[in-house]
């Protein structure tokens, strides 16, 4: 008697309960029906958005998703390009629907997030990672709880266009000191956090990178491989090259000067050649006399020849340092962008349609490296109970 009075009773609560919700599942229907002033479209100020991905142990792509955040001025219905499997609304409840190429739904002024799964994540750099243990490539999946010598080496390779042109890597591995030791990493910035060491590495925009960490480890573990990528902008002074060009200005016009000289040189000694030719020719009677004249007109004409083959090399030189203040101006200029990064326009990694791209950054993470967790001997038994066995237990006895 005393079981089906409680019997009652649960089921009198449950039908509340279900009545509750039936109520809550209303509410949030009228919510999804709230106007969204159809035809308007919603107008937006800005837009940035964040790539994440998530890379197996070995770098390859395993899924991204990208998180996109809108500045909406004026309600409306909202589009955005991109190439999804699936979107979810992180701002509200309204409804959005996957389109073609896109997606849509109605929006209100404000803030404005929603969370789309790429269909086929291409990132713009490609990462392979590999591990060897005691000299041996070993599988990541099987590094979990070994010791030795230990290897992980980490290649970036950039794919090519404006993210790869324009943003820096940093490649962040921690290690755990109890774990590690006599950490070795050629080129990472390494620091403390705790009980662990953080390596990072920097990779400039444009460029390939082959890293390498070496440790000795014992029951090894090691959390994911963070990578982040943003544009590079660093501000840097260029310097005055007004003086050094000033002086190769000055260079250049002496250099035009003794040009200009040795042109005359040659023209004079041309001259001279022709004057002691005539001299010998009418000394021709005098062997002795015509003899000298004739000697020294080979000798003039010989230096004639030599002069002009410097007013060849002398105006060449001529040429090239005339451009020299110009040139030196364009290579300090092409070598201090490769610096500060050059200039940059944002677009948007999903689509070229996207406007107003304020930002665009990138995070991924590969798998850790874990022993796996032991399960408890009940816990399985646990999970097989449903809720109404748990219910009915309460009553037995």
């Amino acid at each position: 008697m005393k079981r089906n009075i409680l019997l009652i009773i649960l089921l009198l609560c449950l039908t509340v309960g279900v009545s509750g919700a039936a109520s809550a599942f209303t509410e949030i229907e009228e919510i999804d029906a709230l106007p969204n002033t159809p035809g308007v479209d919603a107008v937006v100020s800005e837009k940035d958005e964040v790539i994440y991905a998530r890379l197996a142990s070995d770098g390859t792509v395993g899924s991204a998703y990208a998180v996109s955040h809108f500045v909406v001025t004026e309600a409306g219905v909202l589009g955005d390009s991109g190439d999804f499997s699936e979107v979810t609304n992180l701002t509200d409840l309204q409804p959005l629907r996957i389109i073609d190429g896109g997606v849509s739904g109605g929006v209100s002024a404000g803030d404005f997030y929603y969370q789309g799964t790429l269909k086929t994540p291409k990132l713009p750099w490609t990462y392979g990672i590999t591990y060897r243990l005691d000299g041996a490539e070993t599988a990541p999946e099987e590094l979990a709880g070994k010791s030795g010598a230990l290897e992980i080496s980490i290649q970036t390779t950039a794919g090519g266009g404006v993210f790869t042109e324009h943003y820096l890597q940093q490649i962040t591995v921690t290690l755990a000191n109890e774990r590690c030791s006599n950490i070795e990493a050629a080129g990472a910035s390494v620091a403390g956090a705790g009980k662990n060491r953080i390596l990072s590495f920097t990779v400039l925009p444009g460029s390939d990178a082959d890293l390498l960490i070496k440790a000795d480890v014992k029951d090894f573990e090691m959390p994911g491989i963070d990578i982040s990528a943003l544009p590079f902008s660093m501000e840097v002074a260029l310097p005055d090259t007004s003086e050094l060009t000033g002086q190769f200005s000055r260079l250049a016009e002496a250099v035009s000067g003794i040009d200009h000289g040795i042109k005359g040189l040659a023209d004079g000694a041309g001259q001279l050649s022709e004057s002691a030719s005539l001299l010998a020719s009418m000394a021709a009677a005098d062997p002795v006399l015509g003899g000298a004249l004739a000697e020294l007109a080979g000798g003039i004409e010989s230096l004639q020849q030599g002069l002009a083959e410097l007013s060849e090399g002398s105006g060449a030189l001529a040429a090239e340092t005339g451009a020299l203040p110009e040139r030196i101006a364009d290579e300090v200029e092409s070598l201090m962008s490769g610096f500060t990064g050059g200039e940059f326009t944002p677009v948007s990694f999903l689509s070229e349609k996207n406007e107003k791209i304020q930002f665009v950054q990138f995070v991924f993470q590969t798998e850790g490296i874990a022993k796996p967790q032991e399960k408890a001997p009940d816990q399985d038994s646990a999970e097989d109970e449903s809720f109404w066995d748990r219910l009915m237990n309460l009553f037995e006895g």
